[in-house]
């Protein structure tokens, strides 16, 4: 063979895949973007007091942070700004618990968010490995 034949490819440098555990984070995270948007979008269906300019503010407002959310964490979970961001989710079901004092469902979904959260942060911080080596 020559040593055209068996170059290595031109790119040695690439990160490690993400592994399970990050994985299951950007999973758990989407189930729970994915929920908030229909909750959001189910506002403009339901009755209340609002009028209904504001209930499509509310709902188109609400289905924007979803996809918002679910880009972030399967497009961008390696950058440390998106895993700290994560956060915004837990944290907005701690404050429903806070001020609202609803426990149920919010509670259980603080802690799942928040395990979601977790399980992306570190995303992509590993080293990076050489894939093939340089040819002499």
């Amino acid at each position: 063979m020559s040593a055209l034949t068996s170059t290595p490819s031109m790119t040695p440098l690439t990160r490690s895949p993400l592994g399970a555990r990050v994985r299951t984070g950007q999973v758990l995270l989407t189930l729970f973007f994915t929920m908030s948007a229909l909750i959001a979008v189910s506002t403009v269906f339901a009755d209340d007091p609002f009028e209904a300019p504001a209930l499509v503010l509310i709902a188109s407002f609400g289905l924007l942070a979803a996809i918002l959310g679910i880009a972030a964490v399967w497009g961008a979970v390696t950058s440390r700004l998106v895993q700290l961001s994560m956060w915004a989710m837990p944290l907005f079901f701690v404050s429903h618990v806070a001020t609202l004092g609803t426990w149920l469902p919010d509670a259980p979904f603080a802690v799942l968010s928040a395990v979601g959260a977790l399980l992306v942060m570190g995303a992509g911080s590993g080293p990076a490995k050489v894939d093939d080596a340089a040819p002499a």
